[in-house]
């Protein structure tokens, strides 16, 4: 049978914040004021030195992280939002080309620009796909009655290509800057315990002295930031978390089934949904800020309905 380890042989701000970069810095800023509040006293200062710089460059990889999980958001809606267009694009440009061949599908010039239809534009990879408009517009080159067409099909593959890129470009960088938090987070947890060893031996008479540089009520919480649920019954309500939030906040959702889902803040946990709620389509992937879901300040309970007749799932993460 294993032994236990001794529970003050935890660090116990390892543990809460696993998997949670913004409670690791709510952590850090309070204890870094705390210290710095209380500086004057020469053991205090010996531990702010200390603890400051560790304290620094967390917040400074964290923050270059949740700025490039924005950016990257950003890239991601754009390429969606093009691909979505694409079906559009593709019967205007089928129309075009098609009245140019004198309506006939039987015409052998037309059948071998659309050999296989409008399916490469609408299935496929997201990289097949923008390959697919590219191939369009190489086709009709030296087309003159079909110039504008061509001009058409080109600029929308430039923006295509562009996004694509970008949203490639970023997604590597925000893998990577993870990374760099994680470590980051693992230093100034380990800093935080050194602190609370060094004020455990100033206080070692009245330990409650040393609890007052740390957030205990939010040690003690572990709050959690991400929530997965399987299955979520047709017309359903459900309320996900009951939180204070911070107007920069920002809350990422995945819609993992069928149908569409609302998310929305709300009083009470059993309130349904009300003039404020953000919709999630069926395998879409968002981020946020908490603004677009309600009135956050006053209403803190977290709900999703679920307004089909399809069963839902879903993963939400507070960033």
């Amino acid at each position: 049978m294993a032994k236990k380890i001794f529970r003050l042989l935890v660090n116990t701000f390892l543990s809460v914040t696993k998997g949670n970069f913004k409670l690791a810095l709510q952590l850090a800023v309070f204890t870094d004021n705390a210290l710095n509040a209380a500086k004057a006293d020469a053991a205090i200062l010996a531990l702010y030195n200390f603890f400051h710089p560790l304290f620094v460059a967390y917040q400074t990889v964290y923050n270059a992280w949740k700025e490039q999980t924005d950016i990257s958001e950003g890239g991601t809606l754009s390429l969606k939002q093009l691909l979505k267009g694409m079906a559009d694009k593709a019967n205007i440009w089928d129309t075009a080309i098609l009245n140019f061949y004198g309506g006939l599908k039987t015409n052998a010039s037309y059948k071998g620009i659309f050999a296989n239809g409008h399916k490469p534009f609408l299935r496929g990879s997201q990289k097949d796909r923008v390959e697919a408009v590219k191939q369009l517009g190489d086709k009709l080159t030296g087309i003159a009655g079909l110039a504008a067409t061509k001009t058409d099909v080109d600029n929308y593959y430039a923006l295509l290509n562009a996004a694509f890129n970008t949203h490639g470009g970023q997604k590597s960088t925000k893998s990577i800057n993870s990374k760099a938090v994680e470590t980051q987070r693992l230093e100034v947890c380990y800093g935080l315990q050194y602190v609370l060893g060094g004020l455990m031996q100033k206080y070692y008479k009245d330990l409650k002295q040393a609890g007052s540089f740390f957030d205990i009520s939010k040690i003690q919480r572990g709050e959690q930031n991400k929530w997965v649920k399987k299955l979520l019954k047709p017309m359903t309500l459900l309320n996900i978390f009951e939180r204070t939030l911070d107007p920069t906040d920002k809350v990422r959702i995945k819609n993992n089934k069928l149908g569409p889902l609302q998310f929305f803040c709300a009083k009470n946990a059993g309130d349904a949904v009300g003039a404020v709620f953000v919709t999630v389509n069926a395998g879409e992937e968002v981020i946020r800020p908490i603004q677009d879901f309600g009135d956050f300040a006053n209403n803190h309970f977290f709900n999703v309905y679920n307004p089909t007749d399809f069963e839902g799932s879903y993963e939400v993460e507070l960033l």
